[in-house]
Parts: C-alpha cells; sequence; structure tokens
C-alpha cells in the first residue's frame, strides 16, 4: 500500500477531533474493508476541511481531542480547546485508520531490527552486507545485516504453500495447464497466465480448519471472465462439500461471489481491470472474501466446523503471489514481547540460524535469502529451504552502527497489510500537512505519509546513545538456554559522552534471567547482603543496581530504567555493570544484558 495523502494546505498542522467509531481495532478486521467505504466517506469529509480526526490520551487515561503542530522549538504540541499540551507529557495520540492504496505483497516476513522495532516486509533483494526489503509504505528500505535481530514468518499465520511463478513448482500437480509469462508480473520476474477454459488446482496436504488464502488477479481482457473456488469438506461424513466461487457477472462489470451460508455483509465492487489482490479469510464457520481489502462477502457457511481441501484459479487471467496460510492459535502476549512472538534462537558465534517450523535448529552461513527460500550452507553442504518450513531465520552477528542522536524521540505505530502493523522508533525531523519525516537511527531519515500513521508517542526529548545492542552473558558458567552461552566475563564496561549537559539522564537496559527478590529465600538474602547482584556503576562508583527492578529471573526481556546521578557525570564518562560474588560460594548469579542505552532529558 501507499500513501493516500490528502490535499495540500498552507496549514501545517494536524487537527485532531474525536470521530466516534473510527478508530481500528483487531476485532474490527473482518468489517474494516467493508465498512471502508462509511469510514473514507467520513475521512473524506474530515480531510476535506484539512482536519483529520483522533484523540490524544493524557496520563490519568482520559481523552481529549487536540490539534497536533511543532512548536518554534521543533516540539511536537498538542492543541486542545482550553490547553496546549507538549506531546511528551501525553501517553499517546492516536489517529483513525485512512483508507490506503493495498498492498499486494503476497509473502510477508516480520523483520526484527537490533534497536526493537519491528516491521511486516516482503523481500526484494540482498548482497553481503544488507537486505532490501519493501514495506506497505516504502518501496525500498535498505537494512544493514547488521541491524537485523530476526527475519521469520508473519507473527499471524503459519505458511503452507507460497508460488510466485518464477519457475514450476510442485504445488499444482503434474502437467499443470498454464505458463509462465514474464514481463507482466506484480513482484516477482513472471505471472501465470491461464487462457480460456485452463485452470490449475492446489489441494492442501490435509484440510485447514482455519487459515487464509490470497492471489494477486488480472483478467487478460477487461471483459473476461475468469473465476476462483475453493472447496471446503465437513466433519460430518453426510454432509456435502461447500463451494465458493469469486467470478465477474455476466457484463464483468462488478464482482460476485457463491457462497453457500448465510452473509451478514456483501459489498459491491467493480472487477478489476489491471492487478488487484483476492483474500479469503475463514474459520470452520465463517467466511469473508475481500478484494484490495474491500469486503464483497462474510458471513457463516452453511455447516459447521468446514475445513478447506482444495483452490482452484480459472482462466482467462493472470495470477501471481499465491499463498496458503493456517491461522496460528491467539495467545496473550508475554510480559516484555508486545507482539506475542517467542523468541528467536541466538547463533553461535561466526554463524547464522535457521530455525525450521519443527523446532529444528541449523547453524551455517547465509548464502541467499529471497521471497520464496533461504539458502544455507553447513559444513559442506548447501540446501535451500523454502519459507513454508522456516519459523524464523538469524543472521551472523556483528556489531552494527550504534547511533547517538538528540532531539525529539517518538514512537509511531504504522498501517501495513490487514491486521498487521509495523512499529519504529526515530527523531522527529518535520512534520507538515500530508508527512512526518522521521530520522531512524538503522532507516536513515523516513518520509511518512500522514495515512499510514495510527499513533504517534513521544519517549524522550533530549540525546539517546545507543552503548551496546548485542546480547552479552555475565557470569561464570556456561548456560546453553543464554542467547549468547559463552560467558563474557564479570564486567560489561562502555562510555559515553553527552554534547550539553542534562536536566535528567537514565540508564535504559534489557535484561534476562536476572534474579531477583521474590526467586527465594537464599536469593533474597544474598541481594539484601550486597552479594549477587549486578551492580550499575557511573564513573567508578556504584550507584544502583539491577536486581532490585526484578521480582524474579525470567527468560523473557525486560527493560529495566535505572536513574543517573547527573552530578556524577563527566565530560566523558564510564558506565560499568558488574557482578558482585557470593563470598560463601565464590559464584556468581548469571544474567543476559541485551540492549544498553544511555537517555538524557535537556
Amino acid at each position: 500500500m501507499q500513501a493516500c495523502c490528502p490535499p495540500a494546505s498552507d496549514d501545517a498542522s494536524w487537527a485532531i477531533v474525536v470521530v466516534v467509531g473510527a478508530f481500528y481495532d483487531e476485532s474490527m478486521h473482518q468489517h474494516w474493508t467493508g465498512a471502508s467505504a462509511w469510514l473514507v466517506g467520513v475521512v473524506g469529509l474530515v480531510t476535506s476541511a484539512l482536519v483529520w480526526a483522533g484523540e490524544a490520551t493524557l496520563p490519568d487515561g482520559s481523552t481529549v481531542a487536540v490539534t497536533l503542530t511543532i512548536g518554534p522549538d521543533g516540539r511536537l504540541l498538542a492543541q486542545g480547546k482550553a490547553k496546549v499540551w507538549a506531546v511528551r507529557d501525553l501517553a499517546c495520540v492516536r489517529l483513525p485508520l485512512q483508507r490506503v492504496r493495498p498492498w499486494r505483497a503476497g509473502l510477508i516476513h516480520f523483520l526484527e531490527l537490533t534497536n526493537g522495532d519491528g516491521l511486516n516486509v516482503q523481500i526484494t533483494d540482498h548482497d553481503e552486507r544488507a537486505l532490501t526489503v519493501s514495506t506497505a509504505w516504502a518501496a525500498r528500505l535498505r537494512v544493514p545485516w547488521a541491524n537485523v535481530r530476526a527475519l521469520r514468518q508473519r507473527p499471524d499465520c503459519q505458511l503452507l504453500a507460497a508460488d510466485e511463478f518464477a519457475t514450476e513448482s510442485n504445488l499444482w500437480g503434474n502437467a499443470p495447464a498454464g505458463q509462465r509469462e514474464p514481463g507482466h508480473s506484480t513482484i516477482g520476474p513472471a505471472c501465470l497466465r491461464l487462457a480460456q477454459q485452463q485452470s490449475r488446482t492446489h489441494t492442501p496436504d490435509a484440510p485447514i480448519a482455519a487459515g487464509t488464502f490470497g492471489v494477486n488477479v488480472a483478467p487478460l481482457d477487461r471483459q473476461d471472465r475468469w473465476a476462483v473456488e475453493l472447496e471446503w469438506t465437513a466433519k460430518q461424513a453426510d454432509t456435502p462439500p461447500a463451494r465458493a466461487r469469486i467470478e465477474p457477472d455476466e457484463q464483468a462489470k462488478w464482482l460476485r461471489v457463491d457462497v453457500p451460508g448465510k452473509a451478514d455483509l456483501t459489498g459491491q465492487v467493480p472487477a478489476p481491470a489491471d492487478w488487484s489482490r483476492l483474500e479469503v479469510e475463514w474459520d470452520h464457520a465463517n467466511l469473508t472474501v475481500s478484494l484490495d481489502e474491500l469486503v464483497l462477502w462474510s458471513g457463516r457457511l452453511d455447516a459447521p466446523e468446514r475445513s478447506l481441501r482444495a483452490v482452484r484459479l480459472t482462466g482467462p487471467a493472470r495470477y501471481d503471489e499465491f499463498i496458503l496460510s493456517a491461522a496460528r492459535p491467539r495467545e496473550p502476549p508475554k510480559s516484555g514481547d508486545p507482539l506475542g512472538l517467542s523468541e528467536p534462537p541466538w547463533p553461535r558465534p561466526g554463524t547464522a540460524v535457521v530455525q525450521l517450523v519443527s523446532g529444528e535448529l541449523l547453524f551455517g552461513t547465509l548464502k541467499s535469502v529471497g521471497r520464496a527460500s533461504v539458502r544455507l550452507q553447513v559444513g559442506q553442504t548447501e540446501q535451500a529451504w523454502p519459507w513454508s518450513k522456516i519459523a524464523a531465520v538469524v543472521p551472523m552477528q556483528s556489531a552494527g552502527t550504534l547511533s547517538q542522536e538528540r532531539g525529539e524521540w517518538v514512537a509511531v505505530g504504522l498501517q501495513s497489510a490487514g491486521r498487521l502493523r509495523d512499529r519504529l522508533t526515530g527523531c522527529v525531523a518535520g512534520l507538515d500537512q500530508q508527512r512526518l519525516k522521521l530520522a531512524h537511527p538503522v532507516l536513515g531519515e523516513l518520509e511518512i505519509g500522514r495515512a499510514w500513521l495510527t499513533e504517534l508517542r513521544t519517549i524522550l526529548v533530549g540525546e539517546r546513545i545507543e552503548l551496546d545492542l548485542l546480547p552479552r552473558h555475565l557470569g561464570k558458567q556456561f548456560r546453553p538456554r543464554f542467547r549468547n552461552p559463552e560467558p563474557d566475563g564479570l564486567v560489561l564496561r562502555r562510555g559515553f559522552r553527552l554534547t550539553q549537559p542534562p536536566a535528567t539522564v537514565r540508564l535504559v537496559v534489557g535484561v534476562a534471567h536476572l534474579p531477583g527478590r521474590n526467586d527465594g529465600p537464599a536469593i533474597r538474602q544474598a541481594l539484601e547482603q550486597g552479594s549477587l547482584r549486578t551492580e550499575v556503576l557511573l564513573n567508578g562508583q556504584v550507584i544502583d543496581y539491577l536486581n532490585r527492578y526484578v521480582d524474579r529471573a525470567s527468560p523473557t526481556p525486560t527493560r529495566l530504567t535505572v536513574p543517573l546521578p547527573v552530578a556524577k557525570l563527566q565530560e566523558n564518562n564510564t558506565l560499568e555493570l558488574r557482578q558482585r560474588l557470593d563470598p560463601r560460594t565464590l559464584q556468581v548469579a548469571d544474567c543476559e544484558i541485551l540492549e544498553l542505552l544511555v537517555e538524557a532529558q535537556f
């Protein structure tokens, strides 16, 4: 998708007013595309007056209508009816969804950066230094491998089958109809061309109770009547199969959907004249069919506990970016894991790791990372693995570029495909009626259209210094469950220098397996007596210890914030994390340090 920006204006502010029901929520996903005509109508009325709907959340949890602007000092301000707030003093500013051009990407991966940001991406290229991707809101982003934490399947589904039609695959049985056609594809080098009365059928290895099907489709001629069919089987043996058929009507003017079931929502959508993305989402009883995220049909199937058993593509048409996925069960996210994603494995020194869906870990050298497959060399053997078999890819870790930037640091949420969301953290470099300019520590200068933004939150006005973003193992013992099993020693030391005297300064540190006061009487007594601590030292003086900020040890990453005394700062500063021995056992409490930053408020 790309931004659908409102008209330009001399007014450089973003006016934010409340429109009840305009905010997006995952529970609305099934109805969002079908209700988009209503929502676009609301947005159209709002933007015609150069006003955008939204709301600011105050620290006490209350909400208020505001106008978002940039003040004379370059800081974000929120203008209410009777008061002006600095955005840094607000919990967040939420913006409603605006209609954007659909992102017709089939195989989407989740890219996690070393600074914690996360993007839903489509892989476009790579070399030894960087991975090149596209997103819903950016046609090209180049990401250094050193700043790639992990690349994995999208979090909401498990990929079962994918075909870009760049080469012939085994998804369609023997001697499949149609031909590969170069030069007409949406993304890759070729697409599938099916002539009149030609069709291809994919039958999954086992019926799929809940999942998603998607394909890009374009008629060979505006009047062509192509069709896509899906067949469901029922749990009861005496219940006949159900078929859904999506095709243009007799005049090839509108799309129609024939589904054995009861519709709760239908939409009148023109038959596509060029590439459009057709998607079907279902569970054991419900079905939603959409074209470019506009709902064609949504409702209940005629019989419960149905499972998909076949997909058929019929010409005359071109097809591209075919995917078939099974839905992942939704589980509440763990603390410190807002996306609900499990922690990816950490590679051994000098290697990359590919985690298969089966749980098996493969350590070796990445030879290529593409949209369809990953090629890994293990010893003298090189093998390509399709993404349907891969859960996560973690490249060989190296010290990436560490940033030191000053300004207003914000965390922003962005629209992606469907209910997926991107998250970015960077410095505000500019704001006008159409776009936000963001200086990102990894991706560089970004210009993000207003239509893509869903949320904005100021996290710091000042200077942010990255000291270390690689996982470090403080301790003495080999710990196989740590990201870095081999210990790095008892002390982690990093230097930093501030560009001006701060009003306040804090240490931000990510930890795991750090023992706390509720890890049992022995641990509590040792911590109270000063042993088994992971101490924080600033310029050689102990100022605090990390253990008092956690309840108990956990493998889940936790971010801690430790105030640093401004009076102890010097022109050049040294920060240390140091482990204290237990005088009786001469042991320490091994822990992981996953990130280390200094944030100074001016």
